[in-house]
């Protein structure tokens, strides 16, 4: 797959709004792989994806979940790394990224989701798309900065 297609696709979505919702010819299918880590001593965050097709047309969800944590730790940064390879690159900390970063898309602190339109296009049949969250976390005890990384998300359009 030519390394811009998944960038230009979800920055399109979210960057042109859609004439006249249609529903889409497709389905979208999640499941997940990889391990989640935390470098914060947090627990795990996750990401989660949902499909809607409807009379107000079609698209996708991905919610960003920090579980809160103890004293003097923070969340000061949220993002979803979104590409069209799965990898395995270890990262200073001990975690590991899982998706090759074509996109990197923050995500604002409330709602913790991004919501991109979909075109009701058959040509999306066989796409498959991975997702990755990172949660920045700042610790005011010590002064540290740690990433917290979920398990990688499959996104596959069927």
């Amino acid at each position: 797959m030519k390394r811009w297609i998944v960038p230009a696709f979800f920055a399109a979505a979210l960057l042109v709004p859609r004439a006249g919702a249609q529903s889409c010819p497709f389905n979208v299918v999640f499941s997940s792989s990889g391990a989640a880590c935390t470098q914060s001593g947090a627990l795990n965050p996750t990401v989660a994806g949902s499909y809607a097709n409807g009379a107000a047309g079609c698209s996708v969800t991905f919610v960003l979940t920090a579980p809160p944590f103890c004293c003097n730790t923070f969340v000061t940064g949220r993002f979803l790394v979104i590409g069209d390879v799965s990898l395995m690159v270890p990262v200073p900390g001990g975690c590991t990224l899982l998706v090759y970063p074509d996109l990197v898309l923050p995500v604002p602190a409330s709602p913790t989701s991004l919501t991109f339109p979909l075109p009701p296009d058959p040509a999306l049949v066989g796409l498959l798309v991975f997702v990755q969250g990172v949660v920045v976390r700042f610790t005011t005890i010590g002064m540290t900065t740690d990433l917290d990384f979920t398990s990688r998300l499959h996104v596959l359009f069927q």
